[in-house]
């Protein structure tokens, strides 16, 4: 499943315009995460699996990468080891997998930030925003 109902990175005007990549093999919490980032202003981009993923990352350049674990074809960590450091800080890895070692292995792997599922709309907005000030100071 890809949702390219965005512009293209060169189109981008707004200062919160955005490209948020989520990626997670269920189709309700990619519609729902969708729809929560779509609302606080930035364009989302989705796939359903990691292989997807990194056609999706090979056209566009998404500034935030919001990575579940457990999908069909490559999983999260797969994803993980295959992405270049500078994107790893990237990735906000937002599982149901919520046991303390899968956190330390995904920072340990490179991610950014780490959220257990159920999370609620407000830690999901504050870590994208985190990541996207983060960036901005660059």
């Amino acid at each position: 499943m890809l949702d390219l109902q965005t512009a293209p990175r060169s189109e981008r005007t707004q200062p919160r315009d955005h490209l948020v990549l989520v990626v997670d093999d269920e189709p309700d919490i990619r519609e729902l995460v969708g729809r929560i980032l779509r609302r606080a202003g930035h364009q989302v981009l989705t796939a359903d699996n990691g292989r997807t993923a990194l056609a999706v990352m090979e056209q566009h350049n998404p500034d935030v990468i919001v990575l579940d674990l457990a999908m069909p074809l490559m999983g999260g960590l797969q994803l993980l080891d295959s992405l270049r450091p500078e994107i790893r800080r990237r990735v906000i890895v937002a599982t149901g997998l919520a046991q303390e070692e899968t956190a330390i292995t995904c920072h340990q792997k490179g991610a950014g930030d780490f959220l257990a599922k159920p999370y609620s709309q407000a830690d999901l907005l504050a870590v994208v925003t985190a990541h996207l000030n983060a960036d901005s100071r660059k």
